[in-house]
């Protein structure tokens, strides 16, 4: 019950403490959704990344993924699935202690358990230092294709009412 409990705070916490709406974004760009939520969120710094990669590696749970402000990205999954790995281990795991239980359902879901805890903890790794740098690539990316856009030559033409009177407007932007 208190790990249940631990679970929920830790879960409550990431979910305040990630990092969303950090920057600026001019609606009037042509970037895609997921490029705007990119941009939202901002580039993974020095220490977040490497601070993450290391609590991420060691502890896990999705806690690396939150020191570098990508939980609701991807690290849900690995708090969510860690967890739900280690209950089901931990419910079915007394096949592993006593010596002659031959149980071979309990055994099963005691494998399956370690074997999505394992290949979690290895994608959840290798994400935490090869995704937080992938992102800050992209980010500076996108900066630079911001800014590209913005040095292009832009009209709107925009009728004017109005009870006395009625026209065009010319807004013009370069």
């Amino acid at each position: 019950m208190r790990f249940i409990l631990v679970l929920v705070c830790i879960l409550q916490f990431q979910y305040l403490w990630a990092k969303e709406n950090m920057f600026p974004v001019e609606p009037e760009t042509n970037l895609t959704a997921k490029e705007l939520k990119m941009l939202k969120i901002g580039p993974v710094d020095d220490f977040s990344y490497i601070s993450g990669g290391i609590l991420g590696s060691f502890i896990g749970f999705g806690l690396g993924h939150t020191l570098q402000g990508r939980w609701q990205d991807k690290g849900w999954i690995f708090s969510g699935g860690e967890a739900l790995a280690l209950l089901v281990f931990f419910s079915h795991g007394d096949s592993y202690l006593i010596e002659n239980d031959h149980s071979s359902s309990s055994r099963f879901f005691s494998d399956v358990a370690l074997a999505g805890l394992l290949g979690l903890r290895i994608w959840e790794i290798v994400d935490l230092w090869y995704g937080g740098a992938q992102q800050r690539q992209k980010f500076e990316s996108l900066k630079l294709k911001m800014k590209s856009d913005s040095n292009k030559i832009s009209y709107n033409l925009t009728p004017v009412v109005h009870p006395d009177t009625f026209g065009l407007s010319l807004n013009i932007k370069f």
